[in-house]
């Protein structure tokens, strides 16, 4: 009887995941942990029907809406699986106790506290430790063993001490890096992917925090290959957390077609999605993409909040779509389910929940609303939802602030609470974005850009009438965006007072846009200058694996026809771009020429003002490269020009 009735559980188990009612999900779940402790109490630990009980538990977690029961959820499913393992010496049991420590630790919405998940992140790393050493013989579960051993080193070097995280994160590539070579295992290559991008954040450089995400990129790619519908995830959580929108969404629709038995993991994950769209409308994507992905985002996470995910986090990013979509009367709607009490408008909350942040009473916070109300990131997204909506600059400004109490080095915070304040002006509010900017400058991971550029509009607005001093155009030591910048400013300001001449100023930009292709494409072969078919092509990268030739350009004047009539050549291969940026501009029939070319290759035209931009910080490289393809992959066009815009959510 005993298989029949794990078998049983297992089938319910599955098609608890399926099911989009949360009050049936959550009694299927409360079932299976109950009949599931009443088959091993009877058969006397049996290990399979703790690990499903401890699975239920955590599918029960993720929708509970009190961060008291979810943590308890959370607690339960850990000291069932602990207990089972003191008589029952399994690895397989071993790894369902170490994945439910990491759930836990992931988990910002059941938040233990940091002793205790420290201690239990530590037992379990040397339980694997441990494991591996004795499995010398059993290549399958010492794989197994490995992956899980890296993803528990992760989440240790995150809470480590700065002389210590780098080697723990250090440890879990070489680990995940054993687990690859031993088996070429799908769940192999999703560890590393996430152990190198682990370690981006603590690179010491441009130049290694470029390389640790292309690794991870890599290795994510090969997890892919493999259909496994969580890769596809963890893609879209890279992209998303990296600011590459476009590939964010792409690869969570690809997650929604191949996700087929756990549609409430999917739905779990929904403000995912609600955010990467958003971040297409920020950034003026083609329009007809935008529309197709913020009306996915807009069901799928309508979905989410209805199965039963009513985080603060879901809800704002629902509304916040709804309102892009012009529904903004259901977006105030939905914003009101902030609190589970009724309210004439989702405004009047935030006193309350000033009051509380001010007294530090965050467990009266919690119990009262939406659960992750108390995340920095959710008081950021009402802040933008009030400049872009309400169009009130103070309003704003008040909830940044909640944000900033709560998380007080987030730079997205940081930095839209400056914007917000160099928007209403005034010298008090000037001097207090120029902190915020400091701020925002020392805490910022290297993919968050958008400060850079609004520093430097401050201090354009702040001292423009004092010469600012530009240093050379040096090309020596390690690739740095710093350093990219200030050689272009120091060749513009040499262009422009007449230092440098028309030979120097292209050899120079030559090889500036080759040193910043190098630190932009992390997933791409980079090529300096070199020759195709006899002809001069000043560089290349490959970019979602097809190639893309680049030609620089600094006329005197508008670049025509015969200036660019090299490039079809250039082209002359099977699944290759081209990309022209002009420091000049392009005459009509540059362009016109551009479009009919893209009827064999599509052919993208940057000019100077976009470079302006991509210097200043305020869009990516690759990202402005994503973002004109989108553009012409929509009509054809190869010359739509990017234009910066406020708040990057």
């Amino acid at each position: 009887m005993t298989n029949h009735n794990l078998h049983d559980l297992q089938l319910s188990l599955s098609s608890a995941r399926a099911e989009l009612s949360p009050l049936k999900a959550r009694d299927a779940f409360r079932r299976i942990i109950k009949d599931s402790k009443a088959l091993y109490d009877g058969e006397g630990n049996l290990s399979e029907a703790v690990v499903l009980a401890a699975s239920a538990m955590s599918d029960l977690a993720a929708l509970e809406v009190k961060p008291d029961r979810r943590l308890q959820l959370r607690r339960d499913a850990i000291k069932a699986l602990k207990q089972c393992l003191r008589s029952t010496k399994s690895v397989s049991l071993l790894i369902n106790y170490a994945n439910r420590i990491v759930d836990h630790f992931y988990d910002a919405n059941a938040r233990e506290e940091s002793r205790v998940i420290a201690n239990l992140l530590a037992e379990a790393a040397t339980l694997l430790k441990h494991a591996i050493a004795d499995l010398s013989n059993d290549t399958a579960a010492r794989t197994q063993a490995l992956i899980q051993r890296a993803s528990v080193l992760r989440c240790q070097a995150l809470i480590a001490g700065p002389a210590e995280r780098m080697s723990r994160v250090q440890e879990a590539i070489r680990c995940a890096e054993k687990a690859v070579a031993n088996s070429g295992d799908q769940y192999a290559y999703l560890e590393l992917g996430q152990a190198w991008w682990a370690s981006a954040r603590w690179t010491i450089n441009d130049e290694a925090y470029f390389a640790a995400l292309q690794n991870a990129e890599g290795a994510l790619l090969s997890a892919r290959r493999n259909e496994e519908p969580i890769a596809h995830l963890v893609l879209a959580r890279f992209y998303r957390q990296s600011y590459r929108p476009a590939q964010s969404v792409d690869a969570f629709a690809e997650y929604q077609l191949c996700e087929t038995s756990n549609i409430r993991r999917l739905l779990a994950e929904a403000f995912l999605l609600g955010e990467a769209a958003l971040q297409l409308w920020y950034n003026k994507y083609e329009h007809s993409f935008v529309t197709s992905s913020l009306e996915n985002a807009f069901l799928t996470v309508t979905q989410s909040v209805d199965a039963g995910y009513e985080t603060a986090r879901n809800l704002s990013a629902l509304a916040f779509v709804q309102a892009t979509l012009g529904r903004t009367e259901s977006a105030e709607m939905t914003l009101r389910r902030l609190s589970p009490e009724s309210v004439d408008s989702w405004i009047s909350i935030i006193s309350q929940v000033e009051t509380a942040v001010e007294t530090g009473d965050m467990a009266a916070l919690k119990q009262a609303f939406a659960i992750g109300i108390d995340e920095g990131s959710m008081w950021n997204a009402l802040g933008t939802y009030a400049t872009r909506f309400l169009q009130d600059d103070f309003l704003a400004i008040r909830l940044y602030k909640v944000g900033k109490k709560l998380e007080p080095r987030n730079p997205v915070i940081l930095t839209n609470m400056a914007r917000t304040y160099i928007r209403v002006g005034g010298n008090e509010n000037l001097s207090a974005a120029d902190e915020l900017l400091r701020l925002a400058a020392s805490c910022a991971p290297r993919s968050f850009v958008w400060w850079r550029a609004l520093r430097e509009d401050l201090r354009n607005l702040s001292d423009s009438s004092k010469a600012q001093p530009v240093e050379g155009p040096s090309i020596s030591g390690p690739l740095s965006f710093r350093g990219l910048q200030q050689r272009y400013k120091a060749l513009t300001v040499g262009v422009s007072n007449e230092t440098i001449d028309a030979q120097q100023r292209g050899y120079l930009i030559q090889q500036l846009v080759q040193d910043l292709i190098t630190l932009s494409f992390w997933s791409g072969e980079v090529s300096a200058s070199h020759q195709v078919h006899h002809r001069q092509v000043d560089a290349a990268f490959t970019y979602r694996g097809v190639r893309h030739r680049v030609e620089v350009k600094w006329k005197a004047g508008l670049l025509h026809q015969d200036d660019i009539d090299a490039m079809p050549r250039i082209l002359e291969q099977a699944e290759v771009r081209g990309v022209i940026i002009s420091m000049s501009g392009y005459s009509a029939e540059a362009v016109e020429y551009a479009r009919e070319m893209g009827r064999h290759h599509a052919v993208l035209l940057v000019n100077n003002q976009e470079m302006d931009h991509v210097f200043a910080g305020r869009i990516r490289f690759e990202a402005l490269i994503e973002w004109k393809l989108v553009h012409w992959r929509a009509n054809g066009n190869p010359y739509v020009t990017w234009l910066p815009d406020i708040d990057q959510g």
